[in-house]
């Protein structure tokens, strides 16, 4: 299955396979628990199983140069006008795993601020456990309010926060953040975090309080398509799930200019 302009393919396949000798690799969603036989810097892994397949990536070709580097437990690609950020976070059992979020978010941003596409179009969390823990004990929780506590440290205006997504996995810890950042001016629709809202940290900073991420109802159909999902609690909106190339077509806009 393939998506394509002039200059980006998204090709879900089971191989990293470029489709042509000019395009190169921003960045590859790996699905699959079977050991990865590919070796290359833009690879990011999910944590989670695709349907009917051992293995599925989903990539990103760029027609045109692309540049790795790694900053520690960060992996960077860069094009011309768009980079990608990953960042695996390893935790422990008995980790905080709120100012694991807090510090993750902090370092992320300072290494997209290092490259040159310094304006954040959408980040994807790929969160173990997401709805481990009872109220606010709960992972998701826990995870919003590191966030927020890193864009008030760092103030981020709501006018500069991307838009994110929280996915579940079938680990129990860690947490992987992929972020696309670009050199272009965005405009991208937000939806408050409701969890944030709902938790009595009465005196966080109001920009703190006010997170972004994708709308679920907005996923539901889509996200689906091929991996598993595994409800983790009775809440119907909240499952082990991940967006399918479908749902991608939402950052044509972004990728398009």
């Amino acid at each position: 299955m393939t998506i394509a302009n002039n200059h980006l393919q998204v090709v879900l396949g089971a191989n990293i396979s470029p489709p042509s000798q000019a395009h190169h690799l921003l960045v590859a969603f790996r699905f699959g628990s079977k050991p990865d036989v590919e070796d290359h810097p833009a690879v990011a892994d999910t944590y989670l199983d695709p349907v009917l397949h051992d293995r599925l990536y989903e990539c990103w070709w760029i027609k045109g140069p692309v540049t790795y580097r790694r900053e520690g437990n960060i992996r960077i690609a860069e094009c011309a006008d768009y980079s990608v950020v990953i960042q695996d976070n390893d935790e422990k059992v008995g980790d905080d795993f709120e100012m694991l979020t807090r510090q993750a978010y902090v370092e992320l941003i300072a290494a997209v601020n290092a490259t040159d596409h310094k304006r954040l179009a959408k980040v994807w969390n790929y969160l173990g456990g997401i709805n481990d823990g009872e109220g606010d004990l709960e992972r998701y929780r826990r995870f919003s309010i590191g966030r927020a506590a890193a864009f008030s440290e760092l103030s981020i205006t709501d006018d500069a926060a991307p838009t994110g997504t929280g996915v579940g996995t079938r680990r129990d810890l860690g947490l992987t953040i992929i972020a696309l950042a670009s050199k272009h001016p965005l405009q991208l629709a937000r939806t408050r975090d409701s969890s944030v809202r709902s938790s009595t940290r009465e005196n966080m900073a109001p920009a703190a309080q006010s997170l972004h991420v994708a709308a679920w109802s907005e996923m539901t159909i889509t996200c689906c398509f091929y991996c598993r999902v595994q409800p983790l609690s009775s809440d119907t909106n909240r499952c082990t799930r991940t967006m399918s190339i479908l749902n991608w077509m939402k950052l044509c806009e972004i990728l398009w200019l």
